[in-house]
């Protein structure tokens, strides 16, 4: 169980310094929760205290996140998202983005989003309980 996020972050300067978030099972606790969010630290202040702040500075002086020329700099792949009514939010900078038409950039292939309705305390407790006894 995440709370109100799965994933924020920084993008990074290039695709040598990439992230990864890739085969994790996120259960968001409200419809619209945000899947991904991240702001682009071009332009952000270092004495900034918060997220929000660095995310406020960098939307002022730095450039939109960018999927289709490359700005977009974070492997994403194989998550298990669940939400109310499957419900969630991709935020990048200054777009707002619903899962489907998230989905339709191509950049998170094999990541499903499902109603967490259908989950029970059963089900949950057993997922964490099967990663523990991975030993990874």
């Amino acid at each position: 169980m995440y709370g109100d996020h799965c994933l924020n972050g920084v993008l990074q300067i290039s695709d040598e310094f990439a992230d990864a978030y890739s085969n994790n099972t996120c259960i968001l606790s409200k419809a619209r929760d945000t899947y991904l969010g991240w702001y682009n630290s071009v332009g952000s202040s270092s004495s900034s205290s918060s997220t929000a702040g660095a995310r406020r500075d960098a939307e002022a002086s730095g450039p939109t996140c960018d999927t289709a020329h490359g700005d977009f700099h974070l492997r994403l792949g194989g998550n298990t998202v669940y939400s109310p009514g499957g419900d969630v939010t991709i935020n990048c900078m200054r777009t707002d983005l619903n899962a489907t038409a998230w989905m339709a950039h191509g950049l998170d292939k094999g990541t499903t989003f499902h109603d967490s309705a259908s989950l029970t305390s059963k089900q949950i407790v057993s997922m964490g309980m099967a990663i523990l006894a991975n030993g990874d």
